[in-house]
C-alpha cells in the first residue's frame, strides 16, 4: 500500500492525500459499505476496531483527521456500553450524529 501524501495547502496547514479514502468519512463509508451494515445500527465497536486497523495499515498514525474520528468511534462506543440513568425515559442515541454526518 502507497504512503499517504502530505502537502502544506497555503494555509499553513498540512492535509493528507489518500489514493484510496479522500478523509475520515470516506474510509468509514467505505467500511460500512464492505459490511453491508445498515447506517441507523451501526456495530460501532466493530466498525471502530477495523477503522483502527486501517489507520495501522495505511502508516496515518500522524494523521489528525483520522484520528479524531477514530476518537469519535470509541467515544460512541462507550456510550453505548455505559448504563443509563434509572428514570431516563428518553435515550439520546450516540450513533446519531455519526449517522447524520454519514448521510450527508
Amino acid at each position: 500500500m502507497t504512503s499517504p501524501v502530505l502537502r502544506d495547502p497555503g494555509g499553513g496547514g498540512f492535509v493528507v492525500e489518500l489514493e484510496k479514502f479522500s478523509g475520515p468519512l470516506d474510509l468509514l463509508l467505505h467500511l460500512i459499505r464492505e459490511d453491508e451494515v445498515d447506517i441507523t445500527d451501526l456495530p460501532i465497536a466493530k466498525i471502530a476496531d477495523q477503522f483502527l486497523a486501517v489507520i495501522n495499515d495505511l502508516g496515518l498514525n500522524q494523521a489528525a483527521d483520522y484520528l479524531e474520528m477514530a476518537a469519535r468511534l470509541l467515544r460512541i462506543k462507550a456510550q453505548i456500553l455505559l448504563p443509563r440513568r434509572l428514570g431516563a425515559d428518553e435515550w439520546d442515541n450516540p450513533r446519531g450524529w455519526l449517522v447524520l454526518r454519514i448521510v450527508e
